[in-house]
């Protein structure tokens, strides 16, 4: 404690920002079932892709943040967030409206770092450390204890939710690792308005071929929206 209190300002934001990561990272698994009652789970996301896309814009242009320079800029940026946020919100939220509770979803999310870990140096060429590599595996003991006893029990863990949701853990993977390779110089302001535009592009088409666009504008669904798009 007393390091912390000795630690210069500048350095506050540095400490401080991966714990507040995993809160603010954490809270979107409760959005997911907040909203499940009260929207289809993509008609939710295109609405939160595209107001986000908006407030990081009116962010990024406020300060006059460079955009990215040329089709190559976009292109990278937007398959980065049809990755990071597309596939991967998409499947998590259409796991958890399908019956997927949402601590669960969140533990099969946590399975990322394993995957990052395990592909990062064929792709990367990074190095993950013993001690890492231990916290990781510790990880995936955790999250298999958990899961292990509710699959296949009555009312137990949908298998077509959880599966897909997956899916959305391997996206989030491989969005990670292109944004690493692709994304070492840019703005992150502009590139995360133009990675919500990516999301909003692929998922906008599936929301429409398979809801019906339900979103009751009731409280829940009104704050669940505000959070997931300012928080």
């Amino acid at each position: 404690m007393s390091r912390l209190l000795s630690l210069p300002d500048a350095a506050w934001p540095t400490r401080l920002a991966p714990g507040l990561f995993v809160l603010i990272w954490a809270t979107g698994f409760v959005v997911a079932r907040l909203v499940a009652p009260h929207a289809d789970p993509l008609t939710f996301l295109c609405v939160r892709f595209g107001l986000t896309a908006i407030v990081l814009t009116g962010i990024a242009t406020s300060a006059g943040a460079t955009w990215p320079r040329g089709w190559r800029g976009w292109h990278d940026a937007m398959v980065a967030g049809i990755l990071i946020h597309g596939v991967y919100l998409d499947a998590v939220f259409w796991a958890v409206h399908r019956g997927l509770p949402a601590g669960i979803a969140a533990l099969v999310a946590s399975l990322q770092p394993l995957l990052t870990a395990a592909v990062a140096g064929p792709l990367l060429g990074e190095r993950v450390s013993p001690r890492r590599w231990l916290g990781i595996a510790v990880g995936l003991v955790g999250a298999g204890l958990v899961l292990a006893p509710k699959l296949g029990a009555a009312g137990g863990i949908p298998p077509e939710a959880l599966g897909i949701c997956f899916c959305g853990t391997i996206a989030i993977t491989l969005g990670t690792l292109w944004q690493k390779r692709k994304a070492v110089s840019v703005d992150l302001r502009t590139n995360a308005a133009a990675q919500f535009v990516g999301a909003l592009l692929f998922t906008l088409p599936l929301a429409l071929l398979t809801e019906t666009g339900q979103f009751d504008l009731s409280t829940p669904l009104l704050l669940g929206l505000a959070w997931a798009v300012l928080g």
